[in-house]
């Protein structure tokens, strides 16, 4: 894709099969700005990122939702 709508104004975009297909899949989550993401997806939310088999995740201590009381 060329002029995408925000930076990087050219990207490659993959199916959620091919992405499955892979053999190794990893995940690298950081900043708080993905807290609320993955608080949505710990809670079942059908995200992307969520429908991705068998993935490796790795947070930084930013990233990780806060538990509710």
């Amino acid at each position: 894709m060329f002029d995408a709508p925000k930076p990087p104004p050219e990207r490659v975009s993959l199916s959620l099969a091919t992405l499955n297909a892979a053999g190794h899949k990893l995940f690298l989550v950081a900043g708080a700005g993905k807290r609320e993401a993955l608080a949505r997806i710990a809670q079942g939310a059908p995200l992307p990122a969520a429908q991705i088999t068998a993935a490796e995740w790795h947070l930084d201590q930013d990233a990780v939702p806060v538990k509710q009381i």
